[in-house]
């Protein structure tokens, strides 16, 4: 036998706290490009209702009297980043929540 009990133990402990950090970079790596691929899309439907002369609400929206017709991308886009903002709060919560509840805490692992 090539290890005793305890040793045997102590391994596959060692074992599952690095594949438990591997899920955890991946799991980062898609959050960060999850994030990374929504600003872009914001920016890009920035850009483009600048480019278009702003989006035409008025004859879609209820209340949209209330603000001028150029100024409807930039309602949708801050819309869009608020969304995104509650989102990705609310992923860092769950992810939180997930790692006190499996007793890992993330600032151990530095």
């Amino acid at each position: 036998m090539k290890y005793s009990k305890d040793e045997a133990v102590s391994e596959i402990m060692k074992r599952s706290k690095k594949i438990k950090q591997r899920v955890r970079r991946i799991e980062n790596a898609i959050i960060s490009f999850c994030g990374v691929l929504c600003m872009v899309s914001v920016l890009g439907l920035g850009i483009l209702s600048y480019k278009n002369g702003g989006f035409d609400i008025e004859s879609t929206a209820y209340g949209s009297f209330l603000i001028p017709g150029v100024a409807g991308g930039y309602v949708l886009a801050a819309v869009i980043a608020f969304v995104l903002g509650v989102t990705v709060t609310l992923i860092i919560l769950w992810r939180r929540h997930k790692n006190s509840k499996n007793g890992t805490d993330p600032e151990d692992e530095k």
